[in-house]
């Protein structure tokens, strides 16, 4: 079957609630479309000025969605969006559509209107999902009750998992466990409302290891910076804060172990071999977090406000001192996440009518 060389839109957005998740695992699928000549345009609602300079310096086309959905001009920018780049050399636009809000109305308007469409969930909370084809990258994504819908393609699971081209790199590199982790990686999601690095920080200091580095990553809608930046200067241990970390897969191989919140991170870190703990920062990520504990992949170390400091120390102190532990969770982590999920929607998206 000859390949579609049409556009991709990808309509995702971020901010200080929902964080960057969803603009950061599109930004891989249009990667993935552009290594294989396509061109990508993000159409978004993200206030956020670093991630809006991350994908135009990706060279990514960008549209500003100003007051998004439910707002009804959300759907008609979007499909004024879908109508410029079409083609007849070049077949129907893809729109990808990734968020939770985009309820079955939204879809159902792009549908209308002819589009062909990629659904990026992780609840299946929908009554109905009216798309081409639907994409669901996480462990527990095959147990989950979606409706019936004989017309849907369904890609569940980590060998969908949609990874930035600069964790590509790493495919065959071979991490070493030491005896005694030293170097700590603290990641807590684009925004972590709820400050729980602070806590983690303080956890960290219980241990009163002065051979541990640590290395905390405030993502780009952090509001707590001042707070992060008075804990890190009076720790008791060894600690620098990043802001807007551009170097994530260097980070991960540098470190020993990591803490993160138990988003797509999670699968970042299981790609690059790194034996991580997390916390569940909002309620969609108890099931990541549930789903790899139970798989041996992570520790998990409890929901963000029901966090314990001396419970987390005690967790980290066993990860730090049990090389067994981790070479468990990289082992079984690499085994998890492949790097082939990108390539392998994208195959599906240029060969479909």
């Amino acid at each position: 079957m000859p390949k579609n060389n049409c556009p991709i839109l990808l309509r995702c957005d971020a901010g200080t609630k929902i964080g960057s998740g969803h603009v950061m695992r599109c930004m891989a699928l249009a990667q993935g479309w552009r290594q294989q000549g396509g061109e990508a345009v993000f159409l978004s609602h993200c206030p956020i000025e670093s991630l809006r300079r991350s994908i135009l310096d990706e060279g990514f086309g960008f549209f500003s969605i100003r007051n998004p959905y439910p707002d009804p001009e959300d759907i008609r920018l979007t499909l004024r969006q879908l109508s410029r780049f079409q083609d007849g050399r070049q077949g129907s636009p893809w729109l990808v559509l990734d968020g939770y809000h985009f309820t079955e109305d939204y879809q159902r308007a792009v549908r209308k209107d002819g589009r062909r469409l990629l659904i990026i969930d992780d609840t299946a909370h929908l009554s109905r999902y009216e798309g081409d084809a639907l994409l669901n990258q996480n462990i527990f994504a095959a147990s989950l009750s979606y409706p019936e819908h004989k017309d849907l393609r369904r890609f569940l699971g980590c060998e969908y998992v949609l990874l930035r081209h600069e964790f590509l790199k790493y495919k065959n590199w071979e991490r070493k466990i030491p005896d005694k982790a030293k170097r700590i990686l603290v990641t807590l999601g684009g925004s972590d409302p709820q400050n729980v690095t602070l806590k983690v920080i303080q956890a960290l200091d219980l241990l009163l290891d002065l051979d541990i580095e640590v290395e905390i990553v405030a993502g780009p809608g952090n509001i707590c910076i001042e707070e992060l930046q008075n804990a890190v200067r009076t720790s008791f241990v060894s600690t620098h804060l990043i802001r807007n970390a551009r170097n994530m897969p260097e980070l991960m191989a540098w470190a020993d172990i990591a803490i993160s919140a138990a988003g797509s991170t999670c699968w970042e870190m299981s790609f690059m071999g790194l034996p991580f703990l997390t916390v569940a920062v909002a309620d969609n990520q108890k099931l990541i977090a549930d789903g790899l504990f139970a798989a041996g992949i992570s520790s998990h170390l409890g929901k963000a406000e029901e966090l314990s400091i001396q419970g987390m120390c005690q967790e980290i102190s066993r990860v730090i001192l049990s090389p067994a532990t981790r070479r468990q969770y990289s082992l079984l982590g690499k085994k998890l996440v492949d790097g082939e999920g990108v390539n392998r929607i994208v195959d599906y998206l240029k060969g479909s009518r």
